[in-house]
């Protein structure tokens, strides 16, 4: 069984956020919370904002599963995402709140519409026209600046009702990109 020192790391480092602001946590507060080296981060990780986004990626959002295609899955799983970002809410609001070419806000909503994007490509039975494109790129971006905003707010609504507000801009979505494949036949 090997240890998997990215993890041990990112726990370490998430639990400092619960007692500590993000940007006042030092790479040696993180060191000592775990007990690793600075030359074992450093293998690890580029700077702080790279193990923001490594958590982010592992332990806020759900593993995505690209055949997904069943709605009630689909709300199950953004349900969980946004449930593990209440549970990492100040740790989320903070790094959203941090500035830079790195910051997670804007990370969130490039990998977001990438994602976005190969999903629709994946579950559509044919090749997505430019403008199918443009529109998913640009209502991703919208989902996750919706997202973003809900966190800076401190998470005013549930889960369940920013699922249920997505679900119905993405039906939106749907229907209008329905309605240009049929203007197309």
């Amino acid at each position: 069984m090997s240890i998997d020192i990215k993890a041990i790391i990112a726990e370490a480092f998430l639990a400092l956020c619960e007692n500590k602001t993000l940007k006042k946590i030092t790479i040696e507060d993180i060191l000592q919370q775990c007990g690793a080296s600075r030359k074992t981060f450093y293998h690890h990780f580029k700077d702080k904002y790279d193990l923001i986004q490594y958590c982010y990626d592992t332990k806020i959002i759900p593993q995505w599963n690209y055949e997904i295609t069943d709605k009630d899955e689909i709300n199950r799983w953004r349900i969980e995402w946004f449930c593990a970002i209440q549970r990492h809410g100040r740790f989320m609001k903070e790094a959203c709140m941090m500035e830079g070419q790195n910051c997670l806000w804007k990370y969130i909503v490039d990998k977001g519409r990438t994602a976005d994007l190969e999903w629709y490509e994946a579950v559509n039975s044919t090749p997505l026209t430019e403008e199918m494109k443009k529109s998913i790129w640009y209502h991703s971006g919208a989902c996750r600046y919706m997202i973003i905003e809900w966190i800076l707010a401190d998470m005013p609504i549930s889960a369940e009702e920013l699922s249920e507000n997505l679900n119905k801009n993405s039906n939106i979505l749907m229907r209008s990109m329905m309605s240009e494949e049929r203007q197309k036949e």
